[in-house]
């Protein structure tokens, strides 16, 4: 795969990133949305693993684009509510953020999936260049990953690890599939499976129930066919959206979602600042002292069409900020010390 970025994965991103702002802002259906939204971008990334790349500018890479940014703005975010409050700042959560095991749960909560991106990838990497190459490389490592899925299913660990467990597994499906994956065609054989697909999750989403934060599942099995299921369908979508005609309105809605996926990470750490905007407006419209703005998360209330404000908020707001961040003099140093990509 060469470093050029593939449009239809993009796709793919932006379209797994509007779903998980969705489902945030507890709109209709959001629980069939639960069931895949998280496995999607962790199958995404284990398709766009990179095993020729040397251990060292991986791992450092790694650094910048993850870790650095989930850990800059946790701090910030802890360390400057700390000091508004007047409260004493407790070194084993900053320590637990440094490990990507805590983050602010007030402002940055959606953060959680760049510490658990980090771990994994990092750990997978570390794996594929310790084991010797043969045939059964990518056996072995799909194996490790299912049986850490099958721990993380079975045992609920502190700091949510199960989740990162469960992850990883699909994960390791991604990069196990990967030439399945980036092969797929748009012919009448795929779009039978995609139907298929479809409507096999469908009716698992509709008995099944997943709380992934909890480790809750109401089938284990169901939650893990229905996830690579809807994934499946979501990657043959992007190919039909990236193969759209040129025509202004198709143009216009096939960038527009791919500039959602470029721009996932900062929709990741930004949506819940967003929300609070729409939480305030909320408050101000029921007559509610904005000083009641922390007591509700991560939103007021998402009846009467408010989800609708709430995922829009959740999605423009934080690419115009990000935009912002990565502008001026400020944008150059932010950039510098990879606060921000």
């Amino acid at each position: 795969m060469s470093s050029k970025r593939i449009e239809w994965l993009d796709i793919a991103k932006g379209i797994g990133i509007f779903l998980v702002v969705y489902a945030h802002a507890r709109a209709p259906y959001n629980s069939y949305i639960y069931n895949f939204h998280m496995p999607l971008f962790f199958l995404i990334s284990g398709i766009l693993y990179k095993s020729g790349r040397d251990l060292k500018s991986y791992i450092f890479r790694k650094i910048q684009t993850l870790y650095i940014p989930f850990v800059s703005w946790n701090l910030i975010f802890i360390i400057g509510k700390s000091i508004l409050r007047h409260q004493e700042i407790s070194v084993d959560y900053i320590i637990e953020v440094i490990l990507t095991l805590q983050k602010d749960g007030e402002f940055l909560g959606a953060t959680w999936f760049l510490g658990a991106l980090f771990l994994i990838t990092v750990i997978y990497k570390l794996l594929d260049y310790y084991i010797s190459d043969m045939p059964s490389k990518r056996w072995i490592l799909l194996g490790v990953f299912a049986a850490w899925g099958i721990i993380g299913f079975e045992i609920t660990l502190p700091y949510m690890l199960s989740r990162t467990f469960i992850l990883g597994f699909f994960y390791a499906i991604g990069n196990f599939g990967k030439e399945f994956f980036l092969d797929l065609k748009l012919n009448k054989t795929t779009i039978v499976y995609m139907v298929i697909a479809a409507g096999t999750f469908f009716v698992i989403g509709h008995y099944n129930s997943a709380n992934m934060g909890a480790n809750e599942y109401k089938y284990r099995i169901l939650f893990v066919i229905g996830a690579l299921a809807a994934s499946y369908v979501t990657l043959c979508f992007s190919k039909i959206v990236g193969a759209m005609g040129r025509k202004y309105i198709f143009s216009l809605f096939r960038k527009g979602i791919c500039l959602m996926g470029k721009k996932s990470v900062d929709i990741v750490i930004w949506q819940f600042v967003a929300f609070r905007i729409v939480i305030a407006i909320q408050l101000c419209l029921n007559g509610i002292s904005l000083t009641k703005l922390l007591d509700y998360y991560p939103m007021y209330s998402e009846r009467n069409g408010w989800w609708i404000a709430y995922t829009l908020a959740g999605i423009v707001i934080p690419i115009v900020w990000g935009i912002f961040l990565r502008g001026g003099i400020w944008g150059k140093v932010l950039r510098k010390i990879h606060v921000v990509n």
